[in-house]
């Protein structure tokens, strides 16, 4: 069960440190963020089955996972603008990616 705590405390730190590096500068998103992970958090605070307690792990490391590898920042650099800056993360997956219009469906999704 030690080892449990443990590897809870060390995924609970490292979900806020992700969230702290992908919302970077964006304060509605990091409160949100941070209060989502602290819900899920409390709402599993008093799992005793150990299953249970190792497939939370596993979505949470999942979960980070997907914020560290797949969220990019995007913000309209003017109102009414089809601009955007993009802040991506040394660790975003890549590929080749195609510039795209507002509105625009690339063709693999649909």
């Amino acid at each position: 069960m030690s080892s449990h705590r443990t590897q809870v405390l060390s995924l609970f730190k490292q979900l806020h440190r992700t969230r702290q590096m992908i919302f970077k500068g964006d304060n509605g998103t990091l409160r949100e963020a941070r209060h989502k992970i602290n819900s899920e958090f409390r709402e599993r605070a008093a799992l005793v089955n150990a299953e249970e307690i190792k497939q939370s792990i596993e979505m949470g490391v999942e979960a980070e996972l997907v914020l560290r590898k797949s969220v990019v920042q995007a913000m309209q650099k003017e109102p009414d603008s089809d601009i955007f800056t993009v802040r991506v993360n040394p660790e975003t997956l890549r590929n080749k990616n195609a510039k795209m219009k507002i509105g625009d469906v690339p063709e693999n999704m649909t």
